[in-house]
């Protein structure tokens, strides 16, 4: 195809002619972003070619005296590219240099979205990282000392003083807790095969509600008892 005959094989386009249809070409989206701000993708020659017949058949479409206008907007698609596949070689090459320039704005963009998109990451994680270690200081310290409980006789007053006469203590699970420094007696009770025989019964304190309790003493058995009378007599 001869490099001068244009797309309506008629005479051909000079210099002002090319520019001043390229200057036609409008990218309706230029500056647009993605609703991630992801920039468009460049156009091609094809797609600039097409932009530019379009606006010009458009035109046509809108023009009552322009002839053929209806049918060649009805084929819009078909139209151009049957114009594409006979496009005028200097257009075509125009066309292509403003590719090349759209392809060089896209990857200036890309570039710089990408480095946009990590440092939204970066300080994002950050955030994150941050936020976590304030809940990890206003989270209570755990004291080694918890893992086993002295119930001396200051707890028990607590307990005895206390609004119910009740205190709940946590002792966790193999937690050493020494020997009470008392004994509590309790008697035997009917349907309780676990109470010891001989022993006084249970006595419950009507204020606090607590078991009374007795200072651990050793009681002389019978023949201590009677060796002991003897002595005296």
């Amino acid at each position: 195809m001869d490099a001068n005959h244009n797309t309506n094989g008629t005479s051909s386009h000079n210099d002002s002619s090319l520019q001043a249809k390229l200057n036609e070409i409008k990218r309706t989206d230029k500056g647009a972003k993605h609703k991630d701000g992801r920039p468009l993708r460049p156009l091609s020659a094809c797609n600039i070619f097409f932009q530019m017949e379009r606006n010009r058949i458009t035109k046509e479409q809108a023009n009552p005296d322009a002839k053929h206008a209806s049918g060649a907007f009805a084929n819009l698609t078909n139209t151009i590219l049957a114009r594409w596949k006979n496009i005028d070689g200097a257009l075509k090459i125009e066309l292509d240099a403003k590719a090349k320039l759209d392809k060089e704005r896209y990857n200036r963009e890309v570039d710089v979205w990408k480095a946009n998109m990590l440092r939204i990451a970066e300080e994002a994680a950050s955030k994150a990282a941050a936020s976590s270690a304030d809940v990890a200081e206003e989270a209570p310290a755990r004291d080694g000392n918890l893992d086993s409980v002295a119930l001396s006789e200051s707890t028990l007053d607590s307990i005895a003083n206390s609004k119910d006469g009740r205190r709940s203590i946590t002792v966790k699970p193999g937690a050493v807790i020494p020997p009470l420094p008392f004994k509590v007696t309790r008697g035997r009770g009917r349907g309780s095969s676990n109470n010891v025989v001989g022993v006084r019964p249970l006595v419950a304190n009507h204020e606090t509600g607590l078991p009374l309790v007795t200072p651990v003493q050793s009681r002389p058995s019978l023949q201590q008892a009677f060796q002991a009378h003897a002595k005296k007599h």
